[in-house]
């Protein structure tokens, strides 16, 4: 299931902290993962809905960006 897994064993941390940005990646992962294992055209189904709008995509985009601009500064900051 992708790297989730991985992340989730080795950082599960719930603490209200930055660091729970790393856990909560990690078990979106794991969902993701899940997905494509359960359904193999997991993505497709979701194509007509998203595909159609190209603001999904860039906000989506933006968002992983801002992600890991915080993850970037806490990570080399503290």
């Amino acid at each position: 299931m992708e790297y989730g897994s991985f992340v989730v064993a080795a950082h599960n941390l719930w603490v209200p902290d930055w660091r729970v940005i790393i856990t909560i990646v990690g078990y979106w992962s794991i969902a993701k993962g899940a997905g494509l294992l359960i359904i193999p055209n997991f993505v497709q189904i979701f194509k007509p809905i998203i595909g159609a709008n190209d603001v999904a995509y860039r906000v989506g985009g933006i968002v992983w960006f801002i992600i890991g601009l915080v993850l970037f500064y806490f990570g080399y900051a503290a």
